[in-house]
Parts: structure tokens; sequence; C-alpha cells
């Protein structure tokens, strides 16, 4: 395994989780939905909107804590609220305020001088910026600031330039803002996202290997951090791309200088095939999204993929119980009906007949009828069989919740979002187990036969590829 893979693998662990996508989005349509219905008498969650900061431009990565909205306010609130007598840029975020209020009643919501602020409990904040559409495809916002004033911005512009940089490198660009972010948090980095995409912007657009793959990725490392030392300790300003606006910033260039020093003795360390001590230099770096064994990956990947088998078995062993329990339901069914026609045709043989054999057959039927039906009650066929299905139904939701899961991680969520899901099934399971009726050996024959396997708790690759999908089986994959 190659640097190309452990870079790829610290990427793909640095990209927000489909569950932090999904929760960002449900905000966002309820905010969204208020504003409209209040301030547009609109019936939508998604007119009007877009993101903007770091998630905007894709190059948050899962620690981030402000979620960044623009709202494009209609034009008539403009007019309305630029007459005001006063601050009235207070006023018009007052009034924004109060709208999403009545989404969020028990959030914390306040004004910071241009924003409407939104923090929830689970520590994420969304900053709502409520701004009109200029004649310079721009936006005008209010600032509440020093008695009120209305300023302009040109996020689109921003994001697009940003957006073109990207493709045109490879997909680099965004990767090397992600990156820069987890070096920041892990080494307490006086940075804002708006300064490293920036800086980021500016670096790779003249770096000779800019649209290369994840192989070159530790050059980049270093390229970047000897680039950001140099930037001169006295400027207090860089250029937004698209826009031209002042990002301001400074104090990085001393951690920027050690990062430098510390990717060139990795980079040393892996041409003397010191893997292991290189990835611990980067891992210092980016923090622990880089593993330092990929193994911590594939054996986790192992253990959901034996936990996929071991419910896969289980589920449709109890299907299969549950079927021999409806066929034995419906043969004891059918016997107590022959039971009972041959028992009345005895009995009308001993009453009409001048022979007593008709008495003693009617007696021996009925005394086997009397055993079907005490067994019948006594062990409860439908009944269990039903049981039987509830717990296969169950374990089916599980299964399918694994087998999400799988996809999930190769797909690139973070590895603590899949450990999290993994322990909430794993402790599901333990439930489910615990409650299940006992099954038998004949049961679980047919269900070996079933998913065509004949082992009873050990799962081979070659025995998991025959239940998971094609795209899940495992095999080398092309850096």
């Amino acid at each position: 395994m190659g640097v190309g893979e452990w870079f790829q693998g610290f990427c793909g662990n640095i990209r927000i989780g489909a569950n932090e996508r999904g929760s960002f989005a449900y905000r966002t349509g309820r905010i969204v939905g208020q504003l409209n219905a209040d301030l547009r008498s609109l019936a939508s969650k998604t007119s009007y909107r877009f993101y903007v900061g770091s998630y905007g431009r894709s190059t948050a990565i899962p620690s981030v804590s402000d979620v960044d909205l623009l709202y494009e306010l209609p034009a008539v609130l403009y007019e309305r609220f630029d007459k005001y007598q006063g601050n009235g840029q207070s006023a018009l975020l007052a009034h924004v305020r109060t709208s999403i209020q009545q989404t969020y009643p028990t959030s914390k919501i306040g004004g910071d001088g241009q924003v409407v602020v939104i923090a929830f409990n689970d520590g994420v904040t969304f900053e709502v910026l409520p701004a009109f559409l200029n004649k310079a495809d721009g936006y005008t916002f209010a600032d509440s600031n020093g008695g009120g004033s209305w300023r302009t911005c040109q996020p689109k512009q921003e994001m697009a330039a940003f957006s073109t940089r990207n493709s045109a490198c490879n997909g680099n660009l965004v990767e090397l803002a992600r990156m820069t972010r987890a070096w920041r948090d892990q080494n307490n980095v006086p940075m804002s996202g708006m300064l490293i995409d920036t800086l980021a912007y500016q670096f790779i657009g003249a770096w000779q290997y800019r649209d290369k793959s994840y192989v070159y990725y530790d050059w980049m490392t270093r390229d970047f951090f000897e680039f950001l030392a140099g930037q001169n300790t006295t400027q207090t300003y860089w250029s937004a791309p698209g826009s031209g606006s002042r990002v301001y910033g400074s104090g990085f260039q001393y951690k920027a200088r050690q990062g430098e020093l510390r990717t060139r003795e990795a980079i040393d360390n892996q041409q003397h095939k010191y893997d292991y001590t290189a990835k611990q230099i980067y891992r210092g770096l980016y923090g622990s999204a880089f593993l330092v064994s990929q193994t911590l990956t594939s054996a986790l990947d192992s253990q959901l993929r034996e936990m996929y088998g071991r419910a896969a078995y289980t589920h449709k062993t109890h299907q299969k119980m549950a079927d021999n329990y409806v066929a034995r339901y419906k043969r004891i069914k059918i016997a107590e009906i022959v039971l009972s026609a041959a028992t009345a045709s005895s009995l009308l043989i001993a009453i009409f007949g001048d022979k007593p054999i008709g008495t003693i057959i009617g007696a021996i039927l009925s005394a086997i009828l009397l055993g079907f039906t005490l067994y019948f009650k006594e062990a409860s066929l439908g009944e269990q069989g039903q049981l039987h299905t509830e717990v296969g139904a169950k374990l089916w939701g599980a299964r399918e919740a694994l087998l999400s899961l799988l996809v999930d991680l190769q797909d690139g969520r973070s590895m603590d979002e899949v450990r999290r899901e993994r322990d909430r099934l794993n402790a599901a399971l333990e439930d489910i187990y615990k409650a299940a009726p006992r099954t038998n050996a004949k049961a679980y024959a047919a269900a070996q036969k079933a998913l065509k396997d004949s082992e009873e708790l050990f799962f081979t690759d070659e025995e998991l590829n025959k239940m998971l999908p094609k795209q899940l089986s495992t095999k080398q994959k092309q850096l």
C-alpha cells in the first residue's frame, strides 16, 4: 500500500457523512420554509437560498460547527427598511429572526451584526445572511453595527471561481482545503476557513502537479506548507477569489514552517521504506483521521461483513423454522379433519350395523384424534410460527442496515459515524437474539442450502461474496 492510498483513505475520512448532510438539509428546509411562508407567501423549503462559506464551497470537514446560509429577501423589504428612521438594518434582522423563531422557538436565536445566528443543542450553529439581489449580480445585506448600513458581497462569483479552479485541478483544490482544515484543527492554527480556501486557491493554480492523483499528496502537503510559511508576516489580508474582497488573517506562518519540516522528514522516511514512521508523522500533522494502518478500516469492514453474515443466516434459519411450523400445522389440521370424518363414519356403522367392529374402530380413532388435539393445543404451532416470523422480520431490517453501512464505509463515510452505527446495530441484534425462540439443526441446514453455504459459524470472503452484492465483494482496488 503506497502513499497515494494513505492520502486517499485520509481524504475519505474527512468528508462530511450522509447523516450530517441530511441533518443540515433538514434544518435548512425548516428555516427556509418558514421564511418563504412569512416573507413571500410561498410554500417552498428550497427556493431563494443557497449555502455559502466552507459548506457552500464543499471544503468543510466533519468538525464543522458553522453552516452559512444566504437567504434572498424580496426587494420590497429593502424599500421598507431603508426608509426607517434609525437603524433599519437592525430592524430587518429582527424581522427575519422573528420569523425563524416560529419554527425553532426553543433554540437560541440571536443577531451578530450581519447575520441571524441559530445555535442548536448539538453544537452546530446556522448563520443566516438575509440579503437582496442587486444589479451587479451580487447581494446587498444589512450591517446593524455603527448605527446601521448596507454592504455588498459576491458569494456566487467566489464559489464559481473556486469551483472552476477545482475542476481544472482534478478536484485537488477541495481536497487540499479540507486537509488544511484538519491540520488547523489538530495544531490550533489561527486560520479562518475563507483564508485557507483563498491561499489554497492561489497556491494550486501555479503548482506543477495540480492535476495529478493522490500519489502526489505528500509533495502537495510539503509544498503548500512551504507556500504558507513564505507568506509575508506583515501582511494582514489577501484577496478572495472571484470577488477580490479582503480576507484577513495572520500568525500562521510559524506552524506552517513546522509542518513543512515534518513533511520533509516523512518523505525522507518513505524513501528509506520506513512507512510506519512516515504515517505517524502525517497523523501528527493531520490528526486521527489519517490512519497509521489501513488495517483499521479493513478490520471494521471485516467485522461488519461477519455481522452481516450471521444476521443473514439467522434470519434465514428463523424463516425456515416458521415454514416448518406452518407445514406441521397444516399436516395436523388435515389429519384432524380425516380422523374426525373416519370417527364419525365408524360411529354410524356401530349405530346402524350389527357388528361391534365399528365401535372398536371409532374408539381407537377417537383416542388418536384426542391425542392430536391435545398435542396441537400444547405445541401452539401457529403461535410458534408467528414468533419466528416476527424475529425474521426484525433480523431482515438489521441485515439491510448492515448492508447499507458496508456501502457507506466504502463510499467514505467517517469511521466514527460507522462505529457509532455499528454499536447501535450490535446492541439491537443482541436484544433480538436474546428474545428469539430456539431453532434446530434441520432449519439451519435448510438455511445453509438456501444460502448456498455449508459452514456454521465461520464465513470466508468467498461465502460472504455469495451473499453480498458484487460491488461489495472483496478485491484489490486500483488507486
